[in-house]
């Protein structure tokens, strides 16, 4: 392509949809067979796209269906429904001609620091807070196994060190947002980083929200919080009385980061014995 039109190979596509729309189209004209393989590539484009969306839909219901108890049993199909078609029409914008620059300067912004936060939160959550050894506990309980020793330090240790450095390196080669030639008004980045911010801002206001909910100190309510809740484990009860003691156990960041790095623990921990107890019995 850069020869037919004599300019350098870098200055062909440009990236974002230039690279999937016009410069994967073009190259697949000069395989044999090029509508066989044109066919193959937008079928592969859109199965892509489907098992992207269902993923967030299913993420949108799922949080939803706590709330909508009043829609009946057939709640699930009726938010996936009022989800796929708020997204039909929220997206109806992108598909006008200026929505390759709307597209272009959304996909900037959102999907970009905002997604390494949240996997930097969600990994730190689990492999710290809910910690290894109870993920270890409840894998062997169903699976009569653990964690590869090998996931479980790149889940605790080499993953949290990628994204908080892919983080970083983000912020430090910010540019603004292009979309070919055009360049977007100093203004659309104020916008821009609202956008990012809307993707994030509810965690911080959650917490300080289930802070505010409860009582005592500061370390006993953070206590609580970090704590797994008493209505998660198995239905059987024998398993779930030991299920409850094991979750309910005190450990400390040293304890948790001392299985997380060799799959043992370091000594018995003590037991919330007597809310251990109730909790069962209830």
């Amino acid at each position: 392509m850069a020869k037919e039109i004599n300019i350098p190979v870098e200055n062909v596509v440009k990236s974002g949809m230039s690279i999937g729309m016009v410069g994967y189209s073009r190259a697949l004209t000069y395989l044999p067979a090029p509508y066989i393989w044109a066919v193959m590539f937008f079928f592969a484009i859109t199965i892509v796209g489907i098992d992207a969306q269902v993923v967030c839909t299913e993420t949108v219901v799922s949080c939803m269906e706590g709330f909508s108890s009043r829609l009946g049993r057939h709640r699930h199909l009726i938010l996936v429904i009022l989800v796929s078609l708020f997204s039909f029409l929220g997206n109806l914008p992108f598909c006008t001609q200026a929505g390759p620059y709307m597209f272009q300067f959304v996909d900037w912004y959102w999907p970009t620091w905002s997604v390494l936060v949240i996997a930097l939160l969600e990994v730190i959550a689990i492999m710290w807070f809910y910690g290894g050894d109870r993920i270890d506990y409840g894998l062997k309980d169903m699976n009569g196994r653990k964690m590869p020793h090998l996931f479980r330090l790149v889940a605790a240790y080499i993953s949290p060190v990628l994204f908080l450095f892919l983080l970083l390196t983000s912020f430090v080669m910010y540019q603004s947002p292009k979309y070919g030639s055009y360049e977007y008004p100093d203004d659309t980045r104020v916008i821009g980083w609202a956008l990012s911010f809307t993707v994030v801002i509810p965690i911080p206001l959650y917490i300080v929200w289930q802070f505010a909910k409860l009582q005592g100190t500061l370390k006993q309510r953070w206590s609580i919080l970090t704590q797994p809740s008493s209505a998660w484990g198995p239905s059987d009860s024998a398993h779930r009385l030991e299920y409850l003691e094991r979750s309910q156990a005190e450990r400390s960041l040293t304890d948790i980061a001392y299985y997380n790095l060799t799959g043992r623990q370091r000594y018995p921990s003590k037991k919330h014995c007597e809310t251990v107890a109730l909790q069962c019995t209830d």
